[in-house]
This record gives C-alpha cells, sequence and structure tokens, in this order.
C-alpha cells in the first residue's frame, strides 16, 4: 500500500512541479518562494531515493532540507506580510534557522532525524501562517473575499502540511525502534499528509490566473 501512495505521491510532485514552472511567470514575488519549495521537495525526494539504495540511509538530505525549505517559507512570509519586511524580520527569521538547525547537528547526529529542528520548524512556520491570516482579518474590505485570495490558502496548507509532518516524522523515529507495523502506519499517514497538501498547492496553482484578477 505505501508503494502504491509513494507513487502516487511523486508523480503527483511531479505533475506539480511542471504545473508551479508553467505558472512561474505570473505568480507574484512571495508564490514564488512557494514554487521553490515545490521543487525543492521534488530534488530531495530524488536524491533521498538515491541516497537510500546506496547508503541506506536518507535522513541526513531530509535534514539539510528541512532548513533549506524553512528559508524559504520565510522568503514567502517576507514578501507576502508587510510587517516581515519592516526591519527586516523575515530575513532575520532566515538565518535565525540557519543558525538553529546548524548547532542541532551537534545535539542529533546527521543520519537521525533532526527532532529538535522539525519542532521549531512547525512551531515557526504555524507562528508566521496564522499572523498571515489575522494580517488579512484585519483588511477593512467588505469585498475581500478570502476564497480568491492565495495569502489565505497558502498559510492554512503550510498549517496542515507541518503539523502532519512533525507529528509523523517524531514518531517515525520512535516506533522504528519499537514496532515495524506501526512504523507502515506511520509512513502511510506522512505519505498521505504529503498527497493532500501537493494536491491543495496542485489546484491554487491551476486556479492562480482566476483567483490574481479577483484578488491576489
Amino acid at each position: 500500500m505505501n508503494e502504491v501512495l509513494y507513487v502516487v505521491y511523486l508523480c503527483l510532485l511531479f505533475l506539480l512541479s511542471l504545473i508551479a514552472a508553467y505558472r512561474y511567470r505570473i505568480t507574484d514575488k512571495g508564490t514564488r518562494f512557494i514554487t521553490w519549495f515545490i521543487w525543492l521537495g521534488l530534488v530531495t525526494e530524488i536524491v533521498a531515493r538515491c541516497a537510500a539504495k546506496k547508503y541506506h540511509n536518507n535522513l541526513p538530505v531530509f535534514n539539510i532540507s528541512c532548513i533549506i525549505e524553512w528559508v524559504l517559507i520565510c522568503g514567502y512570509f517576507y514578501f507576502s506580510i508587510g510587517r516581515m519586511r519592516k526591519d527586516h524580520i523575515g530575513i532575520w527569521f532566515a538565518l535565525a534557522g540557519i543558525v538553529a538547525g546548524g548547532l542541532n547537528f551537534l545535539l542529533q547526529p546527521i543520519n537521525r532525524i533532526n527532532a529538535n529542528f522539525l519542532f521549531l520548524e512547525c512551531f515557526g512556520i504555524v507562528c508566521m501562517s496564522l499572523y498571515g491570516i489575522y494580517k488579512l482579518l484585519e483588511i477593512d474590505d467588505d469585498n475581500l473575499r478570502f476564497s480568491r485570495k492565495t495569502q489565505f490558502w497558502i498559510p492554512l496548507i503550510l498549517i496542515l502540511y507541518q503539523c502532519g509532518a512533525l507529528w509523523s516524522w517524531v514518531m517515525y523515529d520512535f516506533y522504528r525502534a519499537t514496532d515495524k507495523a506501526a512504523t507502515e502506519h506511520l509512513q502511510m499517514l506522512l505519505l498521505l499528509n504529503s498527497i493532500g497538501t501537493y494536491g491543495a498547492l496542485s489546484v491554487l496553482y491551476l486556479l492562480y490566473p482566476k483567483m490574481k484578477r479577483i484578488y491576489v
């Protein structure tokens, strides 16, 4: 079952990468960072697959990818929320994440799940996402339609993705040493979480031109 889900996940990610590339020129600066986030996901999966076959351990690939992922998400919020641009807050967040990720390798080996950084990343992205949605709610405009605004849907998707990924990865490291059957179920949940996330982003990119004409 997991192999089938993995194939579906890779096909969806590849298709989304193509759609994002096709839409790249018309997307705003913030959304372009999400495009790079999608491409990073595809590259990470390819490299991780090769590392698993050659070294039987692909966790270093995911651990490094998480740090780059954090920088890209900070870039998205930097261009999407005016407050994040003030005093270069988004840049400082990105640099802090790089330092925290590097220091964490001193606490947890790079060939094991980077649980500490995953928690910090999840907490930081969820907080930025909630803040972004809050800033939308502050806008005094009776004509504002959240269903037509990418800056509402992207933070919402990121919240769901990060919470699901954090729970799955942290529990995976625990169950891998205790219960193989439970590990397989967690792998399934992680794949379903990714499929749901990239499926939602696919719909967003497909509808982007229409949303842009209304209120991006």
